[in-house]
């Protein structure tokens, strides 16, 4: 990890603290992968916060281009990186992102449902995610869905953005505008009310 990704890491531990997450209330959720492993041990060892692995809590798996940067995405596959600028832009759905060999949208989202089934009821949980696997979490806490007119859209979202929802009524999640940073997320949840 970067020293700026450590900065930033800090200053999210920092927020995280101020809203009342502590060893006693908390839980920290990572993905198997570098960036959030480091996030991970990083944001439990200054909140004292226990943090563990889930094996289903990976990315989306995009196929043929899986694990390459936007650069060699742009020069070996165009026609894929036209597709992805698309959904990045939001002119397309998920179920209209068709990549050779990806994972389909829906066992995606599958996975993003079991993962939240094992949430620890009554504390604050922490996901660290990576970009997939945040907008994944951000759509379901929404309410969207992966169908054709299901809603499930791309957020743009920074490194070590905070989005806080509070525990389900209902079983719907509500998401809480002044505890997150994330300006697309805040914008369409006001578009939604």
């Amino acid at each position: 990890m970067t020293d700026y990704g450590k900065f930033q890491t800090n200053i999210v531990s920092d927020n995280l603290k101020k809203i009342g997450v502590c060893s006693s209330t908390a839980v920290i959720i990572y993905a198997e992968n570098v960036q959030t492993k480091e996030t991970a041990e990083i944001v439990s060892r200054n909140l004292e916060v226990p943090a563990r692995l889930l094996p289903d809590y990976r990315p989306l798996y995009l196929g043929i281009v899986h694990g390459l940067s936007n650069s060699e995405v742009a020069e070996r596959y165009p026609k894929v990186f036209s597709l992805l600028q698309q959904w990045r832009k939001k002119e397309i759905e998920i179920c209209d992102l068709k990549i050779p060999k990806m994972e389909s949208p829906e066992n995606f989202y599958f996975r993003g449902l079991q993962i939240l089934k094992k949430l620890d009821k009554g504390k604050f949980n922490i996901f660290i995610a990576t970009n997939s696997l945040y907008i994944l979490l951000l759509n379901i806490l929404l309410g969207n869905s992966c169908e054709k007119g299901g809603g499930y859209r791309h957020f743009n979202i920074q490194n070590c953005g905070i989005s806080v929802f509070s525990n389900p009524c209902d079983n719907k999640f509500c998401l809480i505008p002044e505890y997150t940073d994330v300006n697309d997320v805040v914008q369409y949840h006001r578009t939604q009310e």
